[in-house]
């Protein structure tokens, strides 16, 4: 079943979608969580649809969702420098950094499995995992100047490597980004495999609106004036007991 929730605002949903599964849910113990054990049973909800329109102003979108903030627009500005940072100078500074917990996935040469920099721009990236044809972010951007009508616009963060986990490494919980214009505005439609509300949900939130915004501007505003929508698709939606109270 398909579970579609509409707020006015990011973290009003954050909010409601705690008390439902609060209400209603049964917690559920998985195995894993970020390819380590999963830290208590959670609520879980799954295929989770949202609606957000996306302002124009910055200001706005802040206060809307409520995010991380600095570290949130850090790490945005740290996706779109057009360079493949791993590991990103601000991971260290994202109020649920657990070092311990970060440390087990940084390989050898200090790098970590993925990072969404790497992933917006991989023609760019160390190693032989980006060897290839590959596009990246500022192709998005191109096609979508070149054809604002295109069905085609899409960036991908789930690649080939990533499927079956094959060598132990933590995977995007993140898909990609579908961008699509709709009357005069742009819109994003964006997937995740999985999420976690108390950690997450308001920071990808927010980094989906900011990206969108991005798009616009970097179309110079000829093809789409301002953002639209953004619709998130969640398969899974997660709320770890442990974490239960901040939202009692």
């Amino acid at each position: 079943m398909m579970f579609r929730i509409c707020c006015k605002t990011p973290s009003e949903s954050q909010t409601h979608l705690a008390q439902r599964m609060l209400a209603h849910g049964v917690p559920v113990q998985r195995t894993t969580w970020q390819s380590t054990s999963a830290p208590s049973p959670a609520f879980e909800l799954a295929n989770v649809v949202a609606e957000f329109p996306v302002p124009d102003s910055l200001t706005m979108w802040q206060e809307q969702c409520q995010a991380d903030l600095p570290w949130s627009e850090d790490h945005f500005q740290e996706r779109i420098s057009g360079k493949p940072l791993n590991p990103t100078p601000s991971y260290p500074d994202w109020p649920w950094h657990d070092k311990a917990h970060a440390e087990k996935f940084i390989r050898e040469g200090k790098r970590f499995d993925h990072t969404y920099p790497e992933r917006f721009w991989p023609k760019d990236a160390a190693g032989d995992y980006y060897q290839g044809y590959f596009g990246d972010l500022n192709d998005v951007a191109a096609l979508l100047r070149r054809d604002p009508w295109t069905r085609q616009a899409y960036l991908p963060v789930y690649f080939p490597e990533d499927t079956g986990t094959t060598h132990g490494q933590r995977v995007p919980c993140t898909l990609g980004y579908h961008f699509i214009r709709n009357g005069p505005a742009l819109d994003c439609n964006y997937f995740i495999r999985s999420c976690d509300l108390t950690r997450h949900y308001k920071n990808d939130v927010y980094l989906a609106g900011r990206l969108l915004q991005w798009m616009v501007d970097e179309t110079s505003r000829q093809a789409f004036p301002y953002p639209g929508t953004l619709t998130i698709f969640i398969s899974n939606l997660h709320l770890f007991t442990q974490d239960s109270w901040r939202f009692q």
